[in-house]
């Protein structure tokens, strides 16, 4: 689908977009102490990606190796780098587990958003919360489950579970993007795959909100899994 259907969406749907994607780096400082290579890199990121999408560069769904590879196989590597036991012990000294817990509040603006680009034809049902995306669960319970955790209600535990939970259904609903768009392992969407998300600005869903999601959920279970 042309780039031109993206300019034609109402305009709330960029704004809710953009500000889902600035309150998830806004969170994230809030609950940890990033440094400042690291801010660097996010910016250089999200820059990169929003300058090849608006290029169009991921439209073509029919090249091989398919072009969304660019943002998945570095996306998959950051993560294992990041999760290493060196990078750890040092994301232990600069993350407030209480705050981090809020972060995940984002995926209610980002369930809608969601939504919406299934109404206009960007992406499948199966994509949202009338398929099998139930990931707005996890936004819902996220103020309460931080809330229940800053006043020793439920435990660590509990908070474990709860990012268990919220793990899965974000690795759940990024594989469904993923298998739903035009590449040789497409399938879900094939009366209408995903291709909202190659587009400008809204590559940085999947190029830095999602992956700063499934970060925080399982950075945040390995450390409490080391407290005593």
């Amino acid at each position: 689908m042309d780039s031109t259907l993206i300019s034609d969406l109402p305009l709330w749907i960029s704004c809710l977009f953009l500000v889902t994607v600035f309150l998830s780096i806004a969170l994230l400082l809030w609950s940890t102490r990033v440094s400042k290579s690291f801010s660097v890199f996010l910016i250089c990121w999200g820059i990169l990606h929003c300058v090849l999408a608006y290029n169009g560069f991921y439209q073509d769904t029919q090249s091989t190796p398919p072009r969304f590879a660019v943002v998945l196989i570095p996306v998959i590597l950051i993560l294992v780098f990041t999760l290493r036991k060196g990078s750890m012990n040092g994301l232990a000294q600069r993350r407030d587990v209480r705050k981090s817990t809020f972060l995940h509040t984002i995926r209610v603006p980002m369930e809608i958003f969601l939504a919406s680009l299934f109404a206009f034809g960007l992406i499948p049902i199966e994509m949202t919360y009338h398929g099998f995306n139930f990931d707005i669960i996890a936004g819902i319970s996220a103020p309460i489950v931080g809330i229940l955790y800053w006043k020793d209600i439920i435990g660590r535990v509990g908070l474990i579970a709860w990012n268990v939970l919220g793990a899965v259904l974000i690795l759940t609903i990024f594989s469904i993007a993923i298998l739903s768009t035009e590449i040789p392992i497409q399938q879900f969407g094939f009366e209408q795959p995903n291709i909202g998300l190659l587009q400008f600005p809204f590559i940085l869903l999947p190029a830095v909100v999602v992956p700063l999601v499934i970060h925080t959920h399982l950075s945040d279970i390995m450390l409490l899994c080391r407290k005593n």
